[in-house]
């Protein structure tokens, strides 16, 4: 807040998946495919067919739970924890979190990438706004190129 107003900030929805960081934090694009990388991924977890997705609100300097999602564990704060609702800067109308865009998780050489940057390259992939799992099976079976994982 500066001077009692509410400077615009974008946000965005951020998405992450069960031990993708094993993968990402680990190899980089240019070491190794999305594809490989994802086939790494899967011996990782194991044979799951639905898998959780968590959730956050980001934008400048901003990384807090989102709302509305199923608790993580001990720590149930979340984005309206720490921050009132946001409201359009013009209509004063509450935010509907449904409609912030859902960030790109990028596997490319020299770009900022995300935890899950393989499995959206790799599957053409990314769920929808606080989508709460995926169904990696079918998403799997419905590339023939990784049938055999």
């Amino acid at each position: 807040m500066n001077g009692g107003v509410w400077k615009e900030t974008p946000l965005f929805l951020s998405w992450s998946l069960p031990g993708a960081h094993t993968v990402s934090d680990d190899n980089l694009p240019d070491e190794m495919s999305a594809e490989q990388a994802l086939g790494a991924w899967i011996q990782h977890i194991g044979r799951r067919g639905t898998l959780p997705i968590s959730w956050a609100i980001s934008g400048p300097a901003i990384y807090e739970k989102a709302p509305f999602c199923p608790d993580d564990g001990p720590y149930p704060e979340n984005f309206l924890s720490f921050y009132t609702w946001p409201v359009h800067s013009v209509s004063g109308t509450r935010l509907n979190f449904l409609h912030l865009p859902v960030e790109d998780e990028l596997w490319e050489a020299g770009r900022n990438r995300g935890k899950a940057g393989f499995v959206q390259a790799a599957l053409g992939w990314k769920p929808s706004p606080l989508q709460q799992t995926m169904d990696l099976e079918i998403l799997v079976k419905s590339k023939s190129a990784f049938a055999t994982y």
